[in-house]
């Protein structure tokens, strides 16, 4: 089995296993008066799982992390596993659908392999260079339920899009982009912008058919 393939399934257990965490484990964020305690906590259980369940393949194939949130430096060399443990932490906090596990193998600054749990979708998407597949998170279920897409629509009034407010810039509440991306959707006349704050699931909704384009105003690493 190559690393691609072998890869392609310990990360789909990997990023199942901390998504069922956080979906049990979410409707105790509105007990807070404030999210940080709470996200913070969820970020540092999801990011252990999905390292504990990468050890082995990690150490046997000399594979190094990184995590945006707490762990590693960011390589440009060698095989990397970048690791997102709760993208949508806003949304997450109040009870959205919209939060993910993202988690994606690099060679050389280049992805493998990538996979993103929904949890409240009880989806997972997994992409290699071979295929793009969307599961159901359960592991009898091997084959692809949805079938993934780019929409065709030309006319801009009449698409869906999604933004999100991105990181925004030191000394600044929000990013900047973000208005100006709301302002230009709204001149040209789509139906209406909604803003998420999860790009993971916002790429998976184009991809699923359910919205025309997504806009990520401030990318992250």
């Amino acid at each position: 089995m190559n690393l691609e393939n072998s890869a392609f399934k310990v990360m789909r257990s990997a990023v199942q296993l901390a998504g069922d965490f956080l979906l049990q484990h979410q409707s105790e964020a509105d007990q807070l008066v404030t999210q940080k305690d709470f996200v913070t906590q969820a970020d540092f259980a999801s990011e252990r799982i999905i390292m504990d369940h990468l050890d082995s393949f990690s150490y046997e194939h000399n594979i190094t992390l990184y995590s945006e949130e707490f762990v590693g430096t960011l390589a440009s060399e060698g095989l990397q596993f970048i690791l997102d443990p709760l993208d949508g932490t806003i949304n997450y906090f109040c009870q959205n659908e919209e939060f993910s596990c993202s988690l994606a193998l690099v060679e050389n600054g280049k992805t493998l392999v990538s996979a993103g749990n929904f949890p409240r979708l009880k989806r997972t998407a997994i992409a290699t260079h071979q295929e793009v597949a969307l599961f159901a998170n359960t592991l009898l279920i091997e084959k692809p339920i949805v079938s993934l897409r780019v929409s065709s629509r030309s006319d801009l009034k009449k698409c869906f899009v999604m933004t999100d407010w991105g990181k925004a810039p030191t000394g600044h509440v929000y990013n900047p982009k973000t208005i100006q991306t709301l302002e230009c959707l709204a001149k040209n006349g789509v139906q209406y912008p909604i803003l998420r704050m999860c790009c993971t699931f916002g790429m998976l909704e184009v991809a699923r058919g359910t919205r025309d384009a997504y806009i990520h105003t401030l990318p992250a690493p």
